[in-house]
């Protein structure tokens, strides 16, 4: 059973670990030194993980190179409140900043403490900030879902397994989000590719195969969130 299927409910926050539903403090898991490390880990292992940009050869949609220039780091256990930074960035042309888009929905009771957003207000400050969003949060989402949105001009931020996106037993179980910015179509049809920008890593934007993404992606039991 997924990480957000067991007792996250709409109550877990991202970067809590699902087991026990304890807070992640910064001090804790993404503290600086654990994300310096996690770094340090990633970089070493992206060319096995991720696939080069220029290795896809199928039709993509979406627009992960435009998209790229709007990709923010995170500070803070805020992955979902930047990759929202991100998309109201692109939309309107005003970047708010991770700060203040994280204050505005701790105090609307949107994030914990640490600034982990909770699953059901993932998409609250994009329709806050004049953005129409769609959700699933039943794992109806899909791969045709993806490739629908996305063809319509949506923007996408799914929720992943950072431990089954990253391959990291270290981190299996903790609830992260990322921006789905393109997908690649294979000839036959189906998605071969996903290509993210991911605010906790150090090399994003990042292209993997679909097999390891919908694994991480079925650890929140698919959650998405189209805006636009």
């Amino acid at each position: 059973m997924g990480p957000f299927e067991t007792e996250y409910g709409d109550k877990t926050p991202f970067a809590e670990t699902a087991d026990t539903g304890q807070h992640v403090e910064d001090a804790e898991l993404l503290s600086p030194e654990r994300r310096a490390a996690l770094e340090k880990r990633m970089q070493g292992m992206s060319d096995n993980i991720f696939l080069k940009s220029d290795a896809r050869e199928g039709k993509v949609l979406g627009d992960p190179e435009g998209d790229a220039k709007y990709l923010h780091p995170q500070t803070r256990d805020t992955c979902a409140t930047v990759a929202q930074e991100s998309i109201i960035e692109k939309r309107t042309g005003v970047d708010h900043g991770e700060e203040a888009l994280a204050q505005e929905a701790y105090e609307k009771g949107w994030t914990d403490e640490a600034g982990g957003t909770y699953p059901k207000d993932v998409g609250n400050l994009l329709e806050a900030h004049g953005i129409p969003t769609q959700r699933w949060t039943d794992g109806s989402a899909s791969a045709e879902t993806l490739k629908e949105q996305l063809s319509q001009g949506k923007d996408l931020i799914a929720g992943v397994d950072m431990g089954a996106l990253y391959q990291d037993e270290a981190y299996a179980g903790v609830g992260h989000a990322v921006w789905v910015t393109g997908v690649e179509i294979a000839p036959a049809g189906q998605i071969s590719s996903v290509t993210i920008n991911d605010s906790n890593h150090p090399e994003s934007p990042q292209t993997c195969d679909y097999a390891t993404f919908k694994t991480a992606w079925d650890g929140s039991n698919r959650l998405l969130v189209a805006a636009g």
